[in-house]
């Protein structure tokens, strides 16, 4: 995945080419977000909040893709990621909290049947 500034881009987002994902619906949702914050440098923390929670982690070649949309050098994005530790992804814990209720209720039935 890469993203291309078309001729005379300024940071503006009009000017660009969007992220074309090769298979990954993922990547639309990155390009998404990359047009709310209008591809603004300084986003960059948001945006990456943003990739933690569509992708689930922080892939070094997601952080090219950023930091070229971004017009910043790879190192900016991968010296964020490593000064935040990782948050977790909001539809794994939200799973997991589904399972562990999930848990108890069954607990709850088995533990009414036998007295």
């Amino acid at each position: 995945m890469s993203v291309a500034a078309g001729p005379g881009a300024t940071g503006a987002a009009p000017d660009r080419a969007p992220v074309r994902p090769d298979d990954d619906p993922r990547a639309a949702l990155l390009e998404k977000q990359l047009k709310k914050v209008r591809y603004r440098a300084d986003a960059l923390i948001e945006v990456l909040h943003a990739v933690q929670d569509i992708y689930g982690f922080l892939s070094p070649e997601v952080l090219h893709t950023v930091a070229d949309a971004l017009e910043l050098p790879p190192s900016r994005a991968d010296s964020e990621r490593r000064a935040r530790p990782a948050r977790p992804a909001r539809k794994q814990s939200q799973r997991a909290l589904e399972d562990v209720l999930h848990y108890r209720q069954l607990i709850v039935r088995i533990d009414t049947r036998m007295w």
